[in-house]
Parts: C-alpha cells; structure tokens; sequence
C-alpha cells in the first residue's frame, strides 16, 4: 500500500535524479613520533559540513539539510540510517520516509483542508484558523488531549490519533483525505494508521503541522526515530 501523504493526482514524475555527496577525507601528516601523538585524524571543532539542500529523489546520508521550496524555510539533521525522500519538495509538503515503503514524518504549511463532511469527494476548503480543534473534532480521527510542546523554539500542541472507519473516497477505498497541499497534491492517511500531530501555529506568521504517521502496529518503534529529526528543527529567521 502507498504510504505517502504526496498524493499525486496526474501524472507522476518521470525520471530518477540520483544525487551522490563525495566527501574528501585528509590525513593529518605530521611526523616526528612524538608520544601520545596518534590523533592526526581527529576533527576539528566548527568544521563540520555545512546544510545540504535536499536531493529530488533518494537516499537522505546522515547529516544536516536546509529547505529549498517549502516555506517557512527551516533546517534539520538526518540521524541514523535508512531515510528517503517521500517526494519532490514543494512550497507547502517536505516528506521524508524511512525506507521507500516505510512511515512517514512530514511537514505540511496546509492552506486548504477536505470537509469532513464530505469524505467520499474531497471538497477542499480554507484551512481553520485552529488546526488542533478541527483535528480534534473530525469524525473519522480518535484523538487524544493536546499537551504542550515546542519545536525549534517555537510553541504549539501535539496530539496523537487514529483514523477510524472511513468510507470510500476519490483517493482509495480505506484513505482518509485530510488537507489539499496543491491542486496536484493531497496529503492522507489510512485506515489502520496512527499519526502524531504537531501544530505550530505561527512560525514566522505562517502555520507547519508535522505529522509522524505509521501503521499503528510499528507506531511506537517510528516514533522516537522521527523525534530525534524534528529536535534538530532550527526555523530560519525565528
């Protein structure tokens, strides 16, 4: 089953862009043999590699990346193995996902949301000024109580759901729509799924909900993985 929240409505993008990053490694030269001398390859503080832009397509190396498209700009660090990315940046998704089929952490700055009350067609309306409560409030999501959190120094909610029952609908038949990212795009879940919701309602005077979502079996395991990327979440300009 596709896993992604980039949900692309036409025709899918040709072509695979493969991004390889060669990194050069010095050895320190010294001679002499003096004692206790054996640390020649130790790196020097401050020189680490600067932020990367993400590739199109593929595999995310472990290191620190900057957006390109997505607004508010923001940078991050990809700990661990095994992270991908979900699909091509844009103004208002960046997705990563950890494996090519795996679960999904997400940054969504939606600007349209599907009424709840119209599931099966997938009528976009303006976003919600608060985004928790319409989450909290939506008939096809159990949720839990919103606590308190902040991210890169800014505040918001967090709140954890699971998708309930959902009819079927223009984008599959257990896919629960919930914002349209572009009139290309819609960002959904699926039956089955568990998601934690990250409301930060004004980065710069814009809004980004992250959202980490997997099947609810693998929920527990995903999350502390995606944790550790959005605790290296630095807003640009905040």
């Amino acid at each position: 089953m596709e896993m992604s929240r980039g949900v692309v409505k036409d025709a899918l993008r040709l072509g695979l862009l493969l991004v390889a990053f060669v990194f050069a490694l010095s050895a320190c030269g010294g001679g002499g043999g003096a004692a206790g001398g054996g640390g020649g390859g130790a790196e020097v503080e401050g020189e680490q590699a600067e932020a990367r832009t993400l590739p199109e397509y593929g595999d995310l190396s472990p290191g620190k990346y900057t957006t390109d498209e997505f607004k508010p700009a923001f940078s991050f660090e990809v700990i661990g193995e095994g992270w991908v990315v979900g699909g091509a940046e844009e103004r208002d998704v960046l997705d990563m996902k950890l494996g090519a089929e795996g679960p999904l952490l997400s940054f969504v700055n939606e600007q349209r949301v599907f009424d709840p009350s119209r599931p099966r067609d997938l009528v976009a309306v303006s976003a919600p000024e608060d985004l928790a409560a319409w989450l909290r409030r939506h008939p096809y999501l159990r949720t839990d109580d919103p606590r308190p959190v902040t991210v890169g120094g800014v505040e918001g909610v967090r709140l954890d759901a699971t998708v309930a029952d959902v009819p079927a609908s223009e984008c599959g038949e257990t896919c629960l729509g919930l914002y349209e990212v572009s009139p290309d795009i819609d960002w959904v879940l699926y039956e089955e799924e568990k998601v934690r919701f990250i409301v930060l309602e004004d980065v710069g005077g814009e809004r980004v909900t992250i959202g980490v979502a997997a099947p609810a079996a693998d929920f527990e395991e995903f999350l502390p993985k995606a944790q550790q990327v959005i605790d290296t979440v630095e807003w640009e300009g905040t």
